[in-house]
């Protein structure tokens, strides 16, 4: 990606910041909302313990192993196509993966239906993929904060879950935000996820509730964090780009490009805009408040189009 690119995907991002939360000014088919009522929405997206209605299945990877010869797909292909939501206990080795029922293949349904599985997900992480969904359903496209949310929830798959104890630390956060843009990258590159509407989340919770406030994920450490790593990823995308253009012969892996195809964006529970109001007093700080401390991954194509 050119330097000039550079500055100007962070620009056309931060751009869309004012433009999205504040839709209802110019948005006519929608009346401004004050503060208040942007409390009760959000409040009642993240508070809600309604379970998801779809009836998500959970799989350990030996049910993934078993209904991928059942089913003669690939258990990579299993993964990364059929399920919405991926936990990772104490390595970047999943641990569980969810099925759901929404899913459009009633073959691949049935032989779940014959599977067994006797594991079951810690109840946080659960939670994280139920209040995620919810959050993005019933908040973001709610409201219209995001311009492509509405066609990502009612597109098979095309939202991902990648969730992790905050305890892991942001070290394997990185890797697997890494990891999941690769991911992200041969979904869309490949069609089977539509480019105009895949997303995927990385999101960190604790192993319990004592485990909740680590400071490494307090909202100004992982504004940081995930901010230090746009950075890098730029850096490294140049480089690459420029490596490549002094040598015609040079192959360069997908790792150091990816930051020119891939956008990320941080969420927080605690997010505020400093300078605009701290807390609950800004109704924008409600466009970047998620459930938990979250990471998403777009196409930067999209949003270029978008802006």
């Amino acid at each position: 990606i050119s330097s000039p690119m550079k500055s100007l995907i962070p620009l056309i991002a931060l751009s869309l910041i004012p433009v999205l939360a504040a839709f209802q000014v110019s948005n006519p088919s929608h009346p401004r909302r004050s503060v208040k009522s942007t409390q009760v929405v959000h409040a009642t997206t993240i508070d809600t313990d309604e379970h998801n209605q779809f009836d998500p299945i959970w799989l350990a990877p030996d049910d993934m192993k078993a209904l991928s010869e059942v089913t003669k797909i690939a258990t990579e292909t299993l993964s990364a196509v059929h399920s919405d939501a991926t936990y990772y206990q104490n390595s970047l080795e999943p641990a569980m993966y969810r099925i759901n029922r929404r899913n459009d293949d009633k073959g691949l349904l049935k032989s779940i239906a014959g599977i067994e599985s006797t594991a079951a997900p810690p109840p946080l992480a659960q939670d994280a993929a139920e209040k995620t969904i919810r959050w993005c359903s019933d908040f973001v496209q709610t409201l219209n904060l995001c311009p492509w949310a509405k066609k990502s929830l009612q597109s098979n798959n095309a939202i991902r879950i990648k969730i992790m104890p905050q305890s892991m630390g942001t070290d394997a956060m990185e890797q697997l935000i890494r990891d999941s843009a690769h991911e992200l990258i041969d979904l869309t590159d490949s069609g089977e996820v539509d480019i105009n509407v895949g997303i995927t989340f990385v999101i960190a919770i604790g192993n319990d509730d004592s485990d909740a406030g680590e400071p490494a994920f307090d909202f100004e450490e992982f504004y940081t964090f995930v901010i230090d790593l746009e950075d890098r990823m730029f850096d490294e995308a140049d480089a690459a780009h420029e490596e490549m253009d002094d040598s015609e012969d040079v192959f360069m892996p997908m790792d150091p490009l990816f930051g020119d195809k891939v956008t990320i964006a941080p969420f927080h529970p605690e997010w505020f805009f400093a300078g605009e109001g701290e807390g609950d007093e800004n109704p924008l700080n409600y466009e970047k408040k998620s459930p938990f401390p979250t990471v998403s991954l777009v196409r930067t194509s999209t949003i270029v189009q978008t802006g």
